[in-house]
């Protein structure tokens, strides 16, 4: 690949990724999760901007690579199945199946030399 093609990919990944950390701070104001209160509105805001980040892990995937895609329906499934069923324990839980959901896929790349 050409410097330059090299360049306006890296351009375009990083206005993609910005693009969705942008939508995680609009779309809970647009949803008006910033107006209630401080206890409802950090547990409402880390839902809604979990689901973006897993959202933005499936988009990316599909136009690059498949893994990251599977990564983004493993961290949605790790944060929302426990945050739905765990009750109290559900953050813990949910740290842990993240972890490893992330684990995993960074031993896949290393495994496959995607990226070396």
């Amino acid at each position: 690949m050409s410097r330059e093609a090299a360049r306006s990919a890296g351009i375009r990944v990083l206005l993609f990724w910005l693009t969705v950390v942008g939508a995680a701070f609009l779309v809970p104001l647009a949803a008006g999760l910033w107006d209630v209160d401080v206890a409802e509105r950090g547990k409402s805001i880390v839902v809604v901007v979990v689901g973006i980040v897993a959202l933005g892990h499936i988009l990316f995937g599909i136009m690059h690579r498949p893994l990251i895609a599977a990564a983004g329906v493993g961290y949605a499934i790790a944060f929302y199945l426990p945050f739905y069923v765990a009750g109290d324990v559900a953050p813990a839980i949910s740290g842990a199946a993240l972890l490893v959901v992330a684990a995993t896929a960074l031993i896949w790349v290393a495994k496959n030399r995607v990226i070396w």
